[in-house]
């Protein structure tokens, strides 16, 4: 249920990934904690069409009603153009959970677990870090610890995945722009009586403007789009996130806080 995915690293968004990286050998490394409300909740309808709620024939059961997850990452640029990365999530969740037919289980759900270690690399084919342009790509890959340490509690896939996209962003004075598409691949997985979820298309879109020295303003916007069932209810999604980021003045730190919500209800995705 976890779509969060902060980027490490210099110069990105929110989960947007730039290429702007510098420098040789050097590293960052950062800790992000994010909650989300209502990640996973499916509504059954007895009569169609569907009631407004409340109503005694809708029933809504808040599968995952409360997520909240510690990232621990860093990132290290081995020459300019090049970047490895790491991240280790830690992750609870709790809610109602739900049986494979669909129903309310006996006992609720509530876990605690090391999420899916994320490895990283990026790589910058066009442009220096002040040009107007830069174009690269980044491909990473997961292993699905959330499986192994909480199994059946949402905060991981049950397999290992591989993905990859494109980035581009663009840099006009204090306002930059940047967009990722690409590809995700991993095993299948069915969710309740009606959602399958596997590999997708992602990508995401951001704008950034540097106010002052000090301060920056981002928005980001990220979403999937199913490859495994077109018909499969609650497979794609779309998140809208903004965040400021504030540098104390002769500082190395960034202090980053926001929020969001769903565009798009899909799995994952939540309410706020």
């Amino acid at each position: 249920m976890q779509r969060f995915d902060p980027a490490a690293g210099q110069r990105n968004f929110i989960t947007t990934r730039a290429v702007r990286t510098d420098g040789n050998m050097t590293w960052t490394a950062a800790l992000m904690v994010n909650y989300g409300y209502k990640p996973f909740t499916i509504k059954t309808c007895r009569t169609s069409p569907c009631r407004p709620e409340p109503d005694p024939t809708v029933d809504v059961i808040p599968v995952v009603e409360n997520m909240v997850t510690g990232d621990l990452y860093g990132s290290l640029t081995i020459i300019p153009r090049l970047q490895v990365a790491l991240r280790v999530p830690v992750s609870w969740s709790k809610g109602q959970g739900i049986e494979p037919d669909g129903t309310r289980p006996a006992q609720g759900l509530s876990a605690v677990g090391l999420g899916d270690v994320q490895l990283e690399g990026k790589m910058r084919f066009y442009g220096e870090v002040d040009s107007p342009f830069t174009f690269g790509a980044f491909i990473y890959g997961t292993v699905p610890f959330g499986n192994l340490t909480a199994q059946g509690s949402y905060i991981g896939s049950s397999t290992a995945s591989v993905g990859g996209a494109l980035v581009g962003d663009f840099r006009f004075g204090d306002l930059t722009f940047g967009a990722n598409a690409g590809f995700l691949g991993r095993g299948e997985a069915q969710i309740g009586p009606g959602t399958r979820l596997g590999s997708e298309v992602r990508w995401s879109a951001a704008a950034g403007y540097q106010v002052g020295p000090l301060i920056r303003l981002v928005a980001d916007v990220f979403g999937n789009t199913s490859v495994v069932d077109v018909s499969s209810l609650g497979a794609d999604s779309i998140e809208v996130d903004g965040a400021v980021q504030f540098v104390p003045l002769g500082s190395p730190l960034t202090i980053t806080v926001g929020g969001g919500a769903g565009a798009l209800k899909g799995v994952g995705v939540p309410d706020a």
